[in-house]
């Protein structure tokens, strides 16, 4: 799959500030992923810890779609399940508009 969105450092940086991660260290486009736009990050978090993250652009569901999704892999990721839990920002907020 291509990557269907682009995004900048800059733009990644500011959007994984809002988790609490202020050094991006690196972003990488992936070709996985069917209708989605998947990026690798690397960033430190508030601790100096160096993380992997999966950034996803949601492309082809509506707004109101996304939050059972999000609900869902929170739900099996606290239970044990090697699914990739949301992060959550300083407002408890997982989903936002980035492009």
């Amino acid at each position: 799959m291509a990557v269907y969105t682009h995004l900048t450092d800059t733009l990644v940086s500011e959007h994984i500030a809002r988790f609490g991660f202020h050094e991006l260290l690196g972003v990488r486009a992936t070709d996985t992923g069917i209708e989605n736009t998947n990026y690798f990050v690397t960033a430190r978090d508030q601790q100096g810890i160096s993380r992997q993250l999966v950034l996803t652009l949601f492309e082809r569901f509506a707004l109101g779609e996304l939050p059972y999704f999000l609900e869902l892999t929170t739900f099996l990721a606290h239970r044990g399940l090697p699914v990739p839990a949301p992060y959550r920002d300083r407002d408890d907020q997982a989903l936002h508009l980035l492009a």
